[in-house]
Order: C-alpha cells, then sequence, then structure tokens
C-alpha cells in the first residue's frame, strides 16, 4: 500500500516497545485499544512519553482503533491507509503545535 502511495518503506523494520522508549520519545501511539493497554501496563513510573491510540487526534475519533485489514478484503487496506494517513498528520499538527 505504501508504494503504491509513493512511499518506500522496504528499509523500515518493525521492534517491540521498551522501557527505554518511554523516555526516548514524546508520544508513543497504539493502532488499537490491545496494544494501547499493553503500552500503559509496561509504563515505568517515571515514563514520560504520552499514549494515546492514533486516532485520538483526529477531531471526532477519539477512543477509536485503526482498523486492521489483514483477515479481510484488498479494500480495506484503503481504509486503513487512509485511517493511518489522517491520523498521523493529525498527531503531527499537535507536535508542531506545542514547540
Amino acid at each position: 500500500m505504501a508504494k503504491r502511495y509513493g512511499i518506500d518503506i522496504s528499509l523500515h523494520r518493525a521492534r517491540q516497545v521498551t522501557r527505554h522508549d518511554f523516555q526516548r520519545f514524546s508520544h508513543l501511539v497504539a493502532l488499537d485499544l490491545e496494544n494501547l493497554a499493553t503500552l500503559e501496563a509496561m509504563r515505568p513510573a517515571d515514563g514520560a512519553a504520552e499514549l494515546s491510540l492514533l486516532l485520538d487526534y483526529v477531531e471526532g475519533r477519539k477512543g477509536e482503533a485503526v482498523a486492521d485489514p489483514y483477515y479481510g478484503e484488498a479494500a480495506g487496506f484503503e481504509v486503513t491507509w487512509a485511517d493511518v494517513t489522517i491520523g498521523a498528520e493529525a498527531l503531527a499538527r499537535r507536535i508542531a503545535e506545542k514547540r
């Protein structure tokens, strides 16, 4: 999907979140409630990162999870791409406003 939209992610790799990430990053963003709960459970007492769902930054979408298209039709990937795109843009605006 990224390639279809002109974005090369071939060199990017996922990794597990570590306790150090709660100090290293200002925001840790989950795509669904299960992953958000996992982040909340592993947050150390001195963890400073703001935890949220990606769609929390989109007006009218607070508390919504990004749909997982893996087991559905191909069109589901378009929906997920659209949600991730608007969520990332809204998060970037929020971070820029705080600077």
